[in-house]
């Protein structure tokens, strides 16, 4: 069995720090293994349709490409803002906040190729037995899930 106190000030510290929005703490009395991991996956994402779109619209006008995108789509302008600004932060673009998108080198590979490894930070969450440290059952996950 393992055995572990919570510090719940030095946990609100950090979790400030880390600007999280704290939604609850809730005092199980069956011992459970809470997992948060951070990862960095080679998988295909929820977003990789819309990614290419703005990637090949991009290639072919940079200037005011947020904007075009969403006039000629009716997509909202901030989906298009979202996913520009999740491509920069993986290196494939250049985006200035203003609608203005520049290619980089892997963003012109990722269009063009699509084998073409792309890799995303996520974040997992695991909830565990904390005695036998097996996957919790799914019925349980929906139960604590809808309390």
């Amino acid at each position: 069995m393992i055995y572990f106190n919570l510090n719940i000030d030095l946990f609100f510290e950090n979790e400030a720090d880390a600007n999280s929005y704290i939604k609850a703490i809730t005092c199980i009395e069956y011992p459970i293994l809470h997992i948060i991991a951070k990862t960095l996956e080679n998988s295909e994402e929820e977003y990789d349709l819309i990614d290419r779109f703005i990637l090949k619209a991009a290639l072919i006008n940079p200037i005011n490409c947020i904007q075009t995108l969403a006039g000629l789509t009716g997509i909202k302008k901030e989906l298009f803002e979202y996913r520009s600004n999740e491509l920069e932060k993986q290196g494939l673009i250049t985006y200035d906040g203003s609608g203005n998108i520049n290619l980089l080198h892997d963003g012109i590979e990722y269009i063009s190729n699509e084998h073409f490894p792309r890799y995303v930070h996520k974040t997992r969450s695991f909830l565990l037995d904390g005695i036998t440290h097996e996957p919790l059952l799914r019925f349980f996950i929906m139960k604590v899930k809808s309390t």
